[in-house]
């Protein structure tokens, strides 16, 4: 049997050279400072930091790592740093969720991400409210214990609890924790999908939250039930921030008008209702000014931050990064320099090649001619990949 033998030669531990970001992405290479302005970007909004809110959106054109860049946050708050961050990332990967993709398509897909996030709240609502409940009881009087069973008063307490744990949508901590008790019933509703009156009426809710305007308070509150503080409630905040990352927004210049006009007044009154503990990062593949065109005046000048580009690279920054993501494949015990399997001169011949430097264009430039050169024997037989066989396999 013909094995690859790509790994052994290049002496990697895996493919460097990969044109598509992975589900889960634990390595970032390059673009310092980019980096060094998400990072500050996502620790601000925390509860144990600044703590109000962040809108920002990165843009570049196709393949400058924008995706990449969202999962690698993504990654570090939710693995790598997850005790020290202590809260929900929800990930939408693009924008057009539904073939007719309005913010209530939008709402639905994002609770279906946090799926197993609701539940875990619910879990520990019903918790807090037990206790809450409990606390109540103990203080009550003796002519009110007389008069009632704690069963009853406990019936009569809870809706209090739930208004304090989230004034502008009480009826979302019930959710919640029916949730948590597998009612599927309430599962549905708040995912968004339709119901009739006198069901959404057993958790508390006036109406379904199947409309653009119950979708928007729904997940506000929910936002600020997660992230907010009570000093007369010791177990809040639940988590420390909301971070809701959104890629691919630039298909918003093929939606229809009411599509794009209901898009930009969702994210406009979501940053509105979700003044703390929020950060909201849209990735797109668009210029500066293309962005500023699809996404309305009043939703821009909401952005806590400049438009943070993802530029292409110099030939010597993308030698670097070539470089840098090389290192993050190496075998440990591989005793090559750190271009290897290519000489710098055919690293730096192929940055000159590429006519746009973005890292997925230095990919395939890099995978093209390893694969060329591993196919043809020269890898083999010369130990190394200079500039002749760049300029042979690259065309």
């Amino acid at each position: 049997m013909v094995t690859d033998k790509t790994l052994e030669l290049a002496k990697f531990t895996d493919q460097p050279f990969k044109l598509l970001p992975g589900e889960k992405v634990t390595a970032w290479a390059g673009y310092h400072e980019v980096r060094q302005k998400l990072l500050e970007l996502i620790e601000s909004p925390r509860a144990d930091r600044v703590g109000l809110y962040e809108f920002a959106i990165i843009h570049g054109e196709l393949g400058a790592g924008k995706s990449h860049a969202l999962r690698y946050l993504r990654y570090l708050i939710t693995d790598k740093q997850k005790d020290e961050f202590k809260s929900i990332v929800c990930y939408v990967e693009r924008l057009r969720v539904e073939a007719n993709t309005d913010f209530l398509a939008l709402y639905r897909a994002i609770m279906r991400l946090i799926k197993d996030d609701l539940k875990k709240v619910g879990e520990i609502i019903c918790q807090i409210s037990i206790k809450e409940v409990d606390e109540a009881w103990e203080a009550a009087s003796a002519d009110v214990k007389k008069l009632m069973k704690k069963d009853t008063f406990r019936d009569k307490t809870l809706p209090t609890v739930y208004s304090k744990l989230s004034p502008s949508y009480p009826a979302l901590p019930r959710l919640l924790t029916a949730i948590y008790d597998g009612d599927e019933l309430a599962s549905a509703i708040l995912l968004g999908n339709k119901a009739k009156i006198t069901e959404v009426h057993k958790y508390g809710l006036d109406n379904g939250i199947d409309t653009e305007y119950e979708a928007l308070r729904c997940l506000s509150g929910f936002v600020n039930l997660c992230t907010k503080a009570d000093k007369g409630v010791p177990d809040l905040p639940i988590f420390n921030c909301f971070y809701l990352f959104i890629d691919e927004v630039e298909k918003l210049r093929d939606f229809p008008t009411k599509n794009v006009q209901s898009i930009n007044q969702g994210i406009r009154d979501l940053v509105n209702g979700c003044p703390e503990h929020f950060c909201l990062i849209l990735g797109a593949s668009s210029p500066a000014e293309e962005v500023e065109a699809y996404m309305e005046d009043d939703v821009m000048t909401r952005l806590s931050r400049e438009l943070i580009e993802i530029p292409e690279l110099d030939v010597d920054q993308a030698v670097n990064f070539i470089k840098e993501v090389i290192q993050q494949c190496r075998q440990l015990d591989a005793n090559v320099p750190a271009a290897y399997p290519f000489t710098e001169d055919a690293l730096k011949e192929i940055a000159l090649q590429s006519t746009r430097r973005t890292p997925r264009n230095l990919f395939r430039a890099c995978q093209t001619v390893l694969r060329k050169a591993i196919l043809a024997g020269s890898l083999e037989k010369k130990g190394i990949i200079d500039s002749d066989e760049v300029h042979e396999f690259l065309v």
